[in-house]
């Protein structure tokens, strides 16, 4: 049910160049992965990802790891895909 691919943002505190990317969710409403479109710059530290529902309470449950390597972020595993994630419940991170 989604329009458009979800946005993803990896937002590090007092930085000019946060990492985008999208979420990529399949027809049963689970995370399958997520691209990273840009990976930033300026990161020592390895981001915390947060999966959220655009909707409240529709949707759950994923969670995802960020790898960075010469300070910008190169990938972002999924560990758990959750559930949920349908219709126009784009996910945010």
């Amino acid at each position: 049910g989604y329009v458009t691919a979800p946005t993803v943002n990896l937002i590090v505190p007092n930085s000019a160049a946060t990492a985008k990317g999208h979420v990529v969710v399949d027809s049963k409403g689970i995370v399958t992965s997520i691209v990273v479109d840009d990976g930033g710059d300026g990161y020592i530290n390895i981001p915390v990802v947060t999966i959220f529902p655009s909707v409240t309470g529709v949707g759950s449950g994923a969670t995802a790891i960020a790898k960075i390597s010469g300070g910008k972020v190169t990938s972002v595993v999924v560990t758990n895909g959750g559930s949920g994630y349908l219709g126009r419940n784009t996910p945010g991170i």
